[in-house]
């Protein structure tokens, strides 16, 4: 989920300077990249009536990659198919990044593809309707979902109250599921509508009239994993009850809720403890598919997705849009809000047989950055568009690592921004340490490798070629408005502990997606959140250094410990706390309700914000193995 720093400190260490971990890995020979590939300036088009706009915008991009393509490797072939690859050709631990980016995208075009029908009987979801093309512009309400649509959500697995639905128990008093299946086959309900159970009081609709057709997407996360709240300064015009905040969801696959069904541990009660003894002891994970430790299937996906209401001056072609659920709080009652929002980010980790750690590929829409007129800085294929601006944020933000005796601070502790004009703005939770106000985003701290950027150039042509084989003439193109970030396929050492990553692996090290993990601390992650002392004022700090001020690895593969970066190391706290790399099962069942809409605070300009419709309260994940 997260990321590190481009800012330089005069006390940095060498790149790849030997950890002091005991029994860390030493660096993979697995081949990196040149984080340093800016594109030539070039914007690409809107969608101007489907096909012949998508072909100009690839024509507009073709010159964002040209100077790289004699550099970077070509990616392997990628095609428009609705199967989810298994693993990566060749293993992911000796994958290239070139490799691990077509992977990545295989996982991204098959999750889009049309869903079958969703009758609730068997085998429904998560099924790719292979009748179907892949961008069918049918599939844009709650009654055509997509294939990862269907995936259950977090409180579908994990509900507040009751049973999963779906499901029975499997006697009385047990947390078991009884299985519907049969013994070679067995079934537990997965394949239910949508429901959203937090407690045993119903959540009315706002409108008091409820939707006919429960949405399959449910953002009932309003933060960033607690740390910040954050807003689309392009959206600063919406209308409708979310105004311009961007929501989250997360959601599991079948192979996760099949596995912890029969062991009751959708209830809780997983055994977090012994797990994280064997790690520790093993530096490893169990057995994937123990019955007896956390360890999940080879197979299991989960899913994060950032959301919002797109303003009037946007163009709905540039964004993939369907029915969400959302919650705002009215006269102190939650209530739900089923509306048209657009897709602008979506995390896959996919535990596969060589990647025991998980696979963390991370994608996201062409627009969500911009300059302060709202014009994007990036292409379509994630090349930067001109000169990149100096710093990242605005203001300037410092950091001062932790130690082994000293938590994080930073400079400036509080911004001076008041109008963020078009720009995309977080604000941190206060009281945890993290800098107050209004913090402005310019660009992403990590470029956009260049053989990534080969793999969304080489994706986006297959997609367009596909698309005007298959649809009618004059069929909108979102998906070429789309690019892969970043993808981990394997842990990387060499992190000096309370110094900065650098190196050609930076961008990989530090992945991270610009409306995700926004936040500083987010998109320079290694190492934990802070654990100690006074944890209530710094919570939300970092450091690579346990409570005993011993260096920490949050990774554990093969015998060696790791301190990762970005989305994987981030995750790697839930393995070492004993839940396999998955923040939802370690959370448990999700009893503290929705999070609703938060209108941003302190903002000034010439549009108003929207009034504050709820508390800033936000469902915080157990961070802290």
């Amino acid at each position: 989920m997260n990321t590190r720093c481009n800012e330089r400190h005069p006390d940095r260490a060498p790149a790849g300077a030997p950890e002091t971990t005991p029994g860390r890995a030493d660096e993979p020979a697995a081949a990196d990249l040149d984080p340093n590939a800016h594109a030539t300036p070039r914007r690409g088009l809107a969608v101007v009536g489907g096909v012949l706009g998508f072909t100009f915008a690839v024509a507009a991009t073709l010159a964002a990659v040209a100077a790289d393509e004699t550099t970077a490797p070509p990616p392997p072939a990628i095609t428009v198919s609705p199967n989810l690859p298994a693993d990566i050709a060749g293993g992911a631990p000796n994958a290239t990044l070139s490799q691990a980016a077509a992977f990545a995208w295989q996982e991204f075009i098959a999750l889009n593809w049309p869903a079958v029908a969703q009758t609730g009987l068997e085998s429904a979801r998560q099924t790719a309707d292979t009748t179907k093309f892949f961008g069918d512009p049918a599939y844009t309400d709650a009654t055509h979902p997509l294939v990862w649509h269907t995936y259950r959500g977090k409180v579908e697995i994990f509900p507040g109250n009751g049973l999963p639905p779906g499901s029975q128990a499997a006697q009385a008093g047990s947390n078991a599921l009884k299985n519907l299946g049969t013994a070679s086959a067995p079934y537990y309900g997965y394949d239910a509508p949508p429901a959203y159970d937090y407690s045993a009081t119903a959540i009315p609709p706002n409108s008091g009239t409820p939707s006919m057709t429960t949405p399959w997407i449910n953002c009932d996360e309003n933060s960033q994993i607690g740390l910040d709240l954050i807003y689309a300064g392009a959206g600063a015009g919406n209308t409708g009850l979310s105004g311009n905040q961007i929501l989250f969801m997360a959601k599991g696959s079948r192979a996760e809720f099949d596995y912890l069904a029969p062991l009751g541990w959708w209830a809780g009660g997983a055994p977090f403890s012994t797990t994280k003894a064997y790690i520790q002891q093993n530096l490893a994970s169990p057995p994937a598919g123990s019955t007896t430790l956390v360890s999940f299937p080879n197979g299991t996906v989960e899913l994060k997705a950032a959301w919002r209401k797109l303003a009037p001056t946007e163009n709905p072609a540039r964004f993939y849009t369907t029915t969400v659920r959302y919650y705002v709080k009215n006269n102190g009652v939650t209530q739900y809000v089923d509306d048209t929002l657009a897709l602008l980010a979506l995390h896959i980790i996919q535990k596969t047989p060589t990647a025991p750690y998980f696979v963390f590929a991370t994608f996201e829409q062409a627009d969500n950055i911009t300059d302060p007129s709202g014009n994007p800085v990036e292409t379509a294929d994630g090349a930067s568009i001109g000169t990149p601006s100096a710093s990242a944020l605005t203001p300037d933000v410092v950091s001062q690592n932790a130690t082994a005796q000293s938590y994080q601070t930073f400079q400036p502790a509080k911004s001076s921004v008041q109008n963020p004009l078009g720009q995309l703005y977080y604000q941190n939770e206060p009281g945890n340490g993290l800098v107050d106000g209004t913090v402005l985003v310019n660009r992403r701290k990590h470029a956009i490798l260049r053989e990534v950027v080969a793999a969304n150039h080489a994706a986006h042509q297959a997609i367009a070629a596909y698309i005007q084989q298959n649809l009618p003439a004059g069929t909108a193109n979102p998906w070429a408005y789309y690019k892969l970030v970043n993808v981990q396929n394997v842990p990387l050492g060499g992190k000096t502990p309370g110094v900065d990553y650098t190196g050609p692996k930076e961008s990989t090290f530090y992945q991270a997606n610009s409306v995700v993990e926004t936040d500083y601390n987010l998109q320079v992650f290694s190492g934990k959140f802070y654990a100690g002392p006074n944890i209530k004022t710094i919570a939300n700090t970092i450091t690579d250094f346990t409570v005993n001020g011993t260096p920490f690895a949050n990774v554990a593969h093969a015998g060696r410990g790791y301190n990762m970066g970005g989305c994987m190391g981030c995750h790697g706290n839930a393995q070492q706390g004993g839940a396999d790399f998955s923040f939802i099962l370690f959370g448990g069942p999700v009893t503290s309700g929705p999070d609703t809409v938060a209108a941003a605070i302190g903002i000034v300009g010439a549009e108003a914000p929207v009034a504050p419709v709820g508390a800033r309260h936000v469902q915080k994940y157990n961070l802290r193995p």
